[in-house]
């Protein structure tokens, strides 16, 4: 696995240990979501941190919280 995935992983892992995330909730699913649109805004040229940006990280903690 790659060291930046292993680290992000263990962010996750502790976020599901405070119940911040369901338990049930696949750590790889999440990451894939939030790196793909990473990758997504970097290769588009869209980094600023705007409504947009907001919305897609709300929705992203929503799907780790099984909402």
């Amino acid at each position: 696995m790659i060291p930046r995935r292993i680290e992000s992983t263990k962010i996750f892992d502790r976020a599901k240990i405070r119940g911040e995330i369901d338990l049930e909730t696949k750590i790889s699913a999440l990451l894939d979501l939030l790196y793909g649109w990473s990758w997504y805004r970097l290769l588009t040229g869209n980094l600023a941190c705007d409504d947009d940006f907001n919305s897609t990280i709300r929705l992203i903690a929503r799907a780790g919280r099984g909402d």
